[in-house]
């Protein structure tokens, strides 16, 4: 059964607190970009070596959605982003997806 681009990001967001580099990188096209307020990465490898590194830095990491509207490819969310239990970043990720339902580009901005 085809998973929503909705379920696909609540299945990203799972596989990011879990800190599953080999989920992500199944979810990832090959092109994947990143952006947030700190971090540029382009292609895949690129992008889980930034997550790697964020993982490496934190004990725990847990996203909490308030949340999500879809307009086609795109997912937009409204997320909460909880490190080591004490830390809240409030986010508003976009997500975008290509017609193999790979993530191609996420923006992340922080509130």
């Amino acid at each position: 059964m085809k998973r929503s681009k909705i379920e696909l990001v609540l299945d990203y967001f799972k596989n990011f607190t879990d800190k599953n580099l080999d989920a992500l990188g199944n979810m990832f096209a090959d092109d994947v970009k990143l952006t947030d307020w700190n971090i540029r990465a382009s292609g895949k490898q690129q992008v889980l070596k930034e997550n790697k590194t964020i993982f490496d830095s934190v004990d725990s990491i847990n996203v909490l959605v308030n949340n999500m509207a879809r307009d086609g490819d795109v997912v937009f969310s409204e997320i909460q982003v909880v490190i080591d239990e004490k830390t809240i970043i409030k986010v508003v990720d976009i997500i975008f997806f290509d017609m193999h339902n790979k993530i191609v580009e996420i923006r992340a901005y922080k509130q």
